[in-house]
């Protein structure tokens, strides 16, 4: 199996299991989630991550980690499940190297791919290479995005859902 049919696999997994997140807690029907405010909350998770970068920060959720490792992983899985929610078919973009060695300045990097992907329709910047510029900061700072993304999975799976009443 190829790299693009594993990571739509993926991409199919993070959505099924964030089923809760696309759905009323109060009628079961889906919800209109509006692409804006979902690439919002995935810059949200990479400002968490520049404060974990700051202040040395482990995790406060899966303990054993920094925060820096497991919010490249929210941002990932928010990014994965965002295309689930909105039919993007994903393609495999290899290791670049291209974040440099300042992990502010990387990270604001990925948050311009993300408004560039949104001001563009995907033309510019796809979710793809969003993706990719992730996994190029992870490898190149020596994250272990994948086991990151899958503890972060697992703790999901219990995590109480929080609406904005």
């Amino acid at each position: 199996m190829n790299k693009t049919t594993k990571l739509n696999e993926l991409r199919d997994e993070v959505h099924e299991l964030n089923q809760k997140w696309w759905h009323s807690i109060e009628t079961g029907e889906r919800l209109d989630r509006h692409p804006k405010e979902l690439l919002m909350l995935t810059v949200s998770e990479l400002s968490e991550g520049l404060e974990g970068i700051r202040k040395s920060l482990l995790d406060d959720k899966l303990k054993h980690r920094y925060m820096e490792e497991v919010e490249m992983a929210d941002a990932y899985i928010r990014l994965l499940d965002i295309a689930g929610g909105f039919d993007i078919e994903l393609e495999w973009i290899e290791n670049e190297d291209k974040c440099g060695d300042h992990k502010p300045a990387a990270l604001f990097d990925i948050v311009c791919g993300i408004t560039m992907f949104y001001l563009s329709n995907g033309e510019q910047v796809s979710m793809s290479g969003i993706l990719a510029m992730i996994r190029d900061y992870c490898i190149h700072f020596k994250w272990d995005l994948d086991s990151a993304v899958r503890e972060k999975l697992e703790y999901n799976k219990t995590r109480p859902i929080v609406t904005g009443k």
